[in-house]
């Protein structure tokens, strides 16, 4: 006596829900694994303003897209001959280092809207047409570039 299961799922759905399910489980082992690697930090655009005079420039942050640390920010003089030594941000805090200095307007350590830097134009070497770079030292980008008037 042979007994049938009518009930039973066919062997071809079966194997369609066996290939949904590894599917399934795919993406949401790919979306874990994914979330434990943390994405490459993005630069933040900024806008500035600058002002000539007759001891040297300023260059006033103007906005930012993103606020960052001023330990994580070098900044150099750029001329056509060559460039200063590059300093981080922090160090010219409110002292001038290599002819710039860095004032802070929010005094929270972070480069953001309203922050200044001053650019000496007897010590830094500064002329028209000369760049003040900022570099992320984390990634090496270009955060800002101001070509002096």
């Amino acid at each position: 006596m042979s007994i049938k299961n009518k009930e039973a799922v066919s062997p071809v759905i079966g194997v369609i829900l066996m290939v949904a399910i590894t599917v399934v489980l795919a993406a949401v082992v790919y979306i874990w694994v994914v979330g434990l690697f943390p994405g490459g930090k993005t630069t933040p655009v900024t806008t500035y303003s600058i002002d000539g005079t007759d001891e040297g420039y300023k260059v006033t942050i103007n906005s930012a897209s993103d606020t960052i640390s001023v330990r994580g920010v070098k900044c150099y003089v750029t001329n056509p001959g060559g460039s200063t030594t590059a300093v981080t941000v922090d160090k010219i805090y409110t002292n001038y280092v290599e002819g710039v200095q860095f004032i802070d307007n929010n005094l929270d350590g972070r480069l953001s809207a309203g922050d200044m830097f001053k650019i000496n134009k007897a010590d830094s070497g500064a002329t028209p047409g000369d760049k003040l770079v900022l570099t992320s030292t984390s990634t090496g980008e270009i955060i800002l570039q101001a070509q002096f008037p």
